[in-house]
C-alpha cells in the first residue's frame, strides 16, 4: 500500500505542475507535442493522440514533462508551424510558460485549505480565556472573558483576527475595544517581543499579549500545611467548583470571590471536586464530589486587615514526576511548587515551559518551595535527546522530567459569517505563510543554517504518504499542500534543467540579444543536470540512513 499512498501523493502534484506549463503554452500559441507524467517509454494502453498533442503515462511516476515546439532554438520548424515554436514567442510569455509550472504548485495548496476551511461552521471566538501575570495584558487589565471587539479600528470577529494582528505588532501600541459585562471598555496594551522557533529551526519575531484561548479551571495548591486550606481538608488539585452556592468553575472567577471577602465574614461552604483514577484505568481522570467547610483567618497589619484562605492556584504546583529525570535527581516531587527559574520569578507554567526551552541544556537554576514550606534552589540541566518522529525525522528535545496537570476549558466557539469569504482568506493567509517560511528555510539550508539531513527523497516521501493517510484524508491533503508548495519553490531555483534555470536561460539570452550557443546550452544543461544528480543522491542517501540503517 505505501506505493499506492506514495502515488496518490506526488501523481497529483506532478499533473497539477505539468499542467501549468500545458495550459500557459497552449493559451499562447506554443505547439505542445507531448503530455507526459513519468518519465521513460509510455506504459501500452496508457498513450494516445489527441490534436496535435500525444498524452501518456509513463512507466517511472517520478516527474513529467510537457514537450514543445522549439525548446531548442536551434531546430527547425515547419512552415506551418511558424510562430508557435517556444523561442519565437516574447519574452514575457515565455517567462509565464515556464513558471506556471512551480506557480500551480503554489497556488493548488489554496484550493486545498479552501476546501478545508469551507466545511468549518465555528472558530474560537475572541474571548480571553486566561490572562498570564505578568503579561503586557495583564498590565493592560484584561480580565478573563472579555470578548475583544476591535484593535485600532479593526473589527475583530474570530479569535484568529487577533492573533493576526497582534503578532505581527511587537513592542507596538494597540488600543483594544473590549466587551466586559455588557459593558464597552477600552484598554491600551503593548505586545512584548519573543522570538520563537519554528519547526524548521529558524526563528521569528512575533508580538504577545500573554491571553490564552483557554480558561484556567478552579483546581487549586495550597499555601502551606498548616494554612485554612489545609485544614479544611483540601488537597492539591481539588476543583473548586462552587462556594457557598455560587458557581466557581473558573480560577479568575473563584480568586474574585476570595478577594472580596472581608473580616467577620462567615465560614466558607465548598462543592469540590477531587480526582481520582482508577485502579487499572490508567489516563482515566473521575472526580468525587464533597462539601468541606472552610473558616478564613484574618491577618491584621498595621491599620490593614486581611484575610486569608491559603487557596491558590494550582498553576505553578508539580503534579507528577518522571524517576530519573533531572527535575527527579535535583529533588523536585509532587506537590512542590515551582518559584522561580534563572533568578526570575515564574507566574505561570507557560513561563516555566517557555524558559526551560530557551534554555535547551544549558546550566539553569531553579527553586521550588516544598509542602511543608521550605524553598530549595539548585542548578539544574536539562536531559538533551534525539527522537525520531512518526516521519522518521529526528528531533531534539531537552527533558525536565516535572509536569503540571492544571486543566482547562474554552470559552464557546462562534459561528463564522460568510463561510467562502472566510476560507478564502484563510486559505491564503495560511498557504502565504508557509511559502514565506519554506523560502527564507530553503535559503538558509545553503547558508548551512538548517541541517541538510532534513533533505529527503522518494523513499521519505512514501513514508510520509503512508503515515498521512493513516490519519486520515484531511492529514493527507495537508501533507500534499505542503509538500506541493516545496515542489514549487525548488523548481524555481536558479539551476540549469529545472524551471528557475529556464528563466535565467531566458534572461540572459535577452540581455545578450541572441541565443545561447549549442554548445553553452549543452554546457548549462550538464551543469546542471550533475547538481540535480547529486541532489537526488545525497536525499538517497539520507532515506537510506533514516529508514534503512535506523
Amino acid at each position: 500500500m505505501i506505493i499506492v499512498w506514495f502515488l496518490l501523493l506526488i501523481g497529483p502534484l506532478i499533473f497539477i505542475h505539468e499542467l501549468g506549463h500545458f495550459l500557459f503554452a497552449k493559451l499562447f500559441g506554443v505547439k505542445v507535442l507531448r503530455f507526459s507524467l513519468g518519465f521513460g517509454p509510455a506504459i501500452k494502453g496508457l498513450s494516445w493522440q489527441k490534436g496535435e498533442t500525444e498524452y501518456r503515462i509513463s512507466y517511472f511516476p517520478v516527474g513529467g514533462y510537457v514537450k514543445m515546439l522549439g525548446e531548442d532554438p536551434d531546430a527547425d520548424v515547419a512552415a506551418e508551424d511558424e510562430g508557435r515554436a517556444l523561442h519565437q514567442k516574447p519574452l514575457w510569455q515565455k517567462y509565464l510558460i515556464v513558471v506556471a509550472g512551480p506557480g500551480f504548485n503554489l497556488l493548488f495548496p489554496i484550493i486545498i485549505y479552501f476546501v478545508y476551511f469551507l466545511f468549518q461552521s465555528t472558530t474560537p471566538a475572541p474571548i480571553v480565556g486566561t490572562v498570564l501575570p505578568g503579561e503586557p495584558a495583564a498590565r493592560a487589565g484584561l480580565q478573563a472573558g472579555d470578548r475583544i471587539l476591535a484593535i485600532d479600528g479593526h473589527r475583530i470577529r474570530y479569535w484568529q483576527d487577533m492573533v493576526d494582528i497582534v503578532s505581527k505588532r511587537p513592542e507596538k501600541t494597540l488600543h483594544l475595544l473590549v466587551k466586559r459585562h455588557g459593558e464597552k471598555v477600552r484598554i491600551t496594551a503593548s505586545p512584548r517581543l519573543d522570538l520563537q522557533p519554528t519547526k524548521l529551526g529558524l526563528v521569528k519575531r512575533v508580538g504577545i499579549l500573554g491571553i490564552l484561548q483557554a480558561m484556567t479551571t478552579s483546581q487549586i495548591g495550597l499555601d502551606g500545611p498548616d494554612s485554612p486550606a489545609a485544614r479544611a481538608g483540601l488537597r492539591l488539585g481539588d476543583w473548586i467548583v462552587a462556594v457557598d452556592g455560587r458557581p466557581t468553575p473558573y480560577w479568575h472567577q473563584l480568586r474574585a470571590l476570595l478577594d472580596s471577602l472581608k473580616p467577620g465574614d462567615a465560614d466558607l461552604t465548598l462543592s469540590v471536586l477531587r480526582p481520582k483514577v482508577p485502579k487499572g484505568l490508567s489516563g482515566v481522570s473521575l472526580f468525587r464530589p464533597m462539601t468541606l467547610h472552610l473558616h478564613p483567618v484574618v491577618d491584621h497589619r498595621g491599620a490593614r486587615s486581611l484575610v486569608r484562605t491559603g487557596i491558590v492556584s494550582a498553576e505553578l504546583f508539580v503534579s507528577s514526576v518522571l524517576p530519573d529525570s533531572p527535575a527527579f535527581r535535583a529533588g523536585i516531587r509532587p506537590g512542590d511548587r515551582i518559584v522561580s527559574l534563572a533568578g526570575r520569578p515564574v507566574q505561570s507554567w507557560l513561563g516555566v515551559v517557555t524558559a526551560l526551552a530557551r534554555a535547551k541544556d544549558s546550566p539553569l537554576e531553579i527553586a521550588w518551595r516544598t509542602p511543608d514550606g521550605r524553598t530549595q534552589r539548585v542548578r539544574i540541566r536539562q536531559e538533551r535527546r534525539v527522537v525520531l518522529d512518526e516521519f522518521k525525522q529526528e528531533n531534539v528535545e531537552f527533558l525536565f522530567g516535572a509536569f503540571n496537570n492544571m486543566s482547562y476549558r474554552y470559552p464557546p466557539r462562534t459561528r463564522i459569517t460568510n463561510q467562502p469569504v472566510y476560507a478564502g482568506q484563510m486559505a491564503v493567509r495560511l498557504t502565504g505563510e508557509i511559502i514565506s517560511e519554506m523560502s527564507l528555510a530553503v535559503f538558509q539550508l545553503f547558508r548551512g543554517k538548517v541541517k541538510a539531513d532534513t533533505v529527503g527523497g522518494p523513499i521519505m516521501l512514501a513514508n510520509v504518504a503512508q503515515v498521512a493517510a493513516s490519519k486520515g484524508w484531511d492529514v493527507f491533503l495537508w501533507i500534499m499542500a505542503l509538500i506541493s508548495i516545496n515542489l514549487g519553490l525548488l523548481n524555481l531555483l536558479p539551476v540549469p534543467i529545472l524551471d528557475g534555470g529556464h528563466v535565467a536561460i531566458f534572461t540572459v539570452e535577452a540581455i545578450r540579444r541572441r541565443p545561447l550557443s549549442l554548445q553553452a546550452r549543452a554546457t548549462v544543461s550538464y551543469i546542471g543536470l550533475m547538481l540535480l544528480l547529486a541532489l537526488m543522491v545525497f536525499a538517497f542517501r539520507n532515506d537510506i540512513v533514516r529508514y534503512i540503517l535506523n
